[in-house]
């Protein structure tokens, strides 16, 4: 799970359910947090820490890239009051949960995903257009009084009037899509 910090002071903050500490370090201008190594060859003794839920808190008022890459497992993301303006997201199997950020400007974001559902929590204030590749197998509720259908795109009414801006691009997927209002 990833979400707010409550407090301003904090850039980050996590942990693994199996206690396993969190990484971090600088790669240019960019900080970086990461969750174990599957590359290296000493992986299969540390194989289970790696299972279990784990938390990450970030500091809600600096403008973040938040890119998730896992195998297994469902992912819930709470971006609503965030200044996350890249989202990258791609997993293998398990189900996403994302409350999409409100108030970030312009964000744009791309899931890739194999198998699972996605439901996309979207705020009234946010203005946003969601692609869903024709790779698409599964159902689909999207709130018609909400979004309308161009094509594979579905599109806010008032996007081209709001403040806040969310291009999202959702590549070859098999499962549901729930797209709701928060």
């Amino acid at each position: 799970m990833v979400a707010p910090s409550e407090d301003a002071g904090t850039l980050f903050r996590g942990e693994y359910e199996s206690e396993k500490s969190l990484r971090s370090h600088l790669v240019g201008d960019h900080g970086e947090v990461a969750f174990g190594e599957w590359a290296s060859l000493g992986w299969f003794p540390y194989f289970w820490f790696f299972f279990g839920d784990c938390r990450v808190e970030l500091n809600r008022h600096i403008p973040l890239t938040v890119s998730v890459v896992r195998r297994l497992g469902d992912i819930d993301l709470d971006l609503l009051g965030m200044r996350v303006q890249d989202i990258r997201v791609e997993y293998a199997i398990g189900d996403l949960n994302i409350q999409l950020p409100s108030a970030a400007g312009s964000t744009t974001a791309t899931i890739g995903a194999t198998i699972g559902d996605i439901k996309l929590g979207v705020a009234a204030e946010l203005g946003a257009r969601i692609a869903v590749g024709s790779a698409f197998l599964g159902s689909r509720y999207v709130d018609r009084d909400v979004f309308e259908r161009r094509g594979y795109e579905y599109v806010s009414k008032g996007f081209e009037e709001a403040e806040n801006h969310l291009d999202l691009r959702i590549h070859s997927h098999l499962g549901d899509l729930r797209i709701v209002r928060v």
